[in-house]
């Protein structure tokens, strides 16, 4: 039973680290900045940066994680909780298909590591919600 929990578990964090990505990406084409920052570099310095068009440059990844606004909306969309903008809607789309194990085929390194980072950060500052994240999507 405990390995096959750890399993679960395993299966329910790739589901929300892939989401989160998604999300991420969704947001970062449709939506504009969630707080306002200095502009150190353009639109087309960051996009050369990205070796795949899904990428989020580091900059930007860091504005949507550290935003705990944009954060708790897309977990309240996640749960059912308030309606869903876009991002969630494409969200909750994407879910069947990453429970089932179809996952991200083409996600790069770079993406690979903002995914450690979206789970451990969550895992930190909401572990509640994380749990409760769990519940939902895991059964």
């Amino acid at each position: 039973m405990i390995q096959r929990t750890q399993g679960f578990n395993s299966i329910v964090v790739l589901l929300l680290i892939k989401l989160t990505v998604l999300s991420m990406v969704l947001a970062s084409t449709h939506a504009p900045a969630p707080t306002p920052t200095p502009k150190v570099e353009t639109k087309a310095t960051e996009a050369a940066k990205s070796s795949s068009k899904d990428e989020i440059p580091d900059q930007t990844f860091d504005r949507y994680i550290n935003n705990e606004r944009y954060m708790l909306q897309q977990y309240e969309c996640l749960m059912g909780n308030k309606p869903c903008d876009h991002v969630g809607r494409k969200l909750k789309a994407a879910v069947p298909l990453v429970v089932r194990g179809l996952g991200c085929p083409k996600c790069s390194p770079r993406e690979e590591e903002q995914m450690k980072r979206i789970v451990s950060h969550v895992q930190r500052s909401y572990p509640d919600k994380w749990q409760k994240l769990i519940r939902k999507y895991g059964q």
